[in-house]
């Protein structure tokens, strides 16, 4: 009958398509695994914690000549999206994301 070729053949094209997108599936998942970050250094590897920016007589932080105290303020509360007094992960990943 040619209505069950019909659905045979429908129903063929229809596993490739379903064994083609698993196979697309893995590849990506794949590449996710090998794209994944290290795991965070141990505690002896970490640099030294930065408490605060190094000014200089002139208030402007040393090496960026008129960027103040203000202007950092400024900066990371554009950072802060979710105004929790803290730059978090996910905000810093969308803003290295955004910015290249």
């Amino acid at each position: 009958d040619g209505r069950a070729m019909s659905r045979s053949s429908s129903q063929l094209k229809e596993g490739k398509r379903e064994a083609s997108k698993e196979t697309e599936l893995a590849a990506a998942l794949e590449a996710t695994l090998l794209l994944a970050p290290e795991p965070p250094p141990v505690e002896e590897d970490m640099p030294q914690q930065i408490v605060g920016p190094d000014f200089d007589d002139n208030g402007e932080v040393r090496g960026l000549p008129g960027v103040t105290e203000w202007h950092l303020g400024q900066a990371f509360k554009q950072m802060d999206f979710d105004r929790n007094g803290f730059v978090g992960v996910g905000e810093l990943r969308y803003l290295l994301s955004v910015l290249g």
